[in-house]
């Protein structure tokens, strides 16, 4: 992580088979908040997908954004990759980013519940939405609409 952080990334993929997958992928995300390398490197190395898929699972790797990287998050809504729709969407649901931020994104994760192809995406627009409680309480009609397309909890 250090070594990306610094810039040397390089280093670390030029290694990356010598080392165990979670170091590699602990490198990958750690530089500024970018979703072009990240999808960079899971095009040109999709066997650290399960890793990733780990890193970013629920209640390990989503991150607290800052105001000024919401512009990533939303770049990352309309990646081409699931695990950066889902880390972006999820990320997006933090009201303390202010109701600037909420009136710019909270469209654009309203549009998400409608149009994401992935329902686990699709349900984290919509937890998203709700934690900016009183700012979406006038998306209510659309979340309680879509919430029905939410695929049933295994118990």
């Amino acid at each position: 992580m250090s070594l990306s952080r610094l810039g040397r990334l390089d280093l670390v993929l030029d290694r990356a088979e010598s080392l165990p997958s979670e170091v590699v992928v602990s490198a990958v995300v750690a530089p500024p908040r970018d979703c072009h390398p990240l999808a960079d490197f899971i095009e040109r190395r999709p066997a650290y997908l399960p890793a990733l898929g780990q890193y970013f699972a629920p209640g390990n790797g989503f991150c607290d954004i800052a105001a000024h990287e919401v512009g990533t998050a939303v770049t990352g809504l309309n990646s081409p990759h699931l695990i950066i729709r889902r880390h972006a969407v999820a990320a997006l649901g933090r009201r303390r980013l202010g109701k600037d931020v909420g009136r710019r994104v909270l469209p654009l994760l309203c549009r998400t519940i409608r149009q994401d192809p992935d329902a686990v995406v699709r349900r984290l627009a919509i937890l998203s939405l709700l934690a900016w409680r009183i700012d979406s309480r006038h998306l209510q009609p659309d979340i309680r609409s879509n919430a029905s397309m939410w695929p049933a909890r295994s118990r």
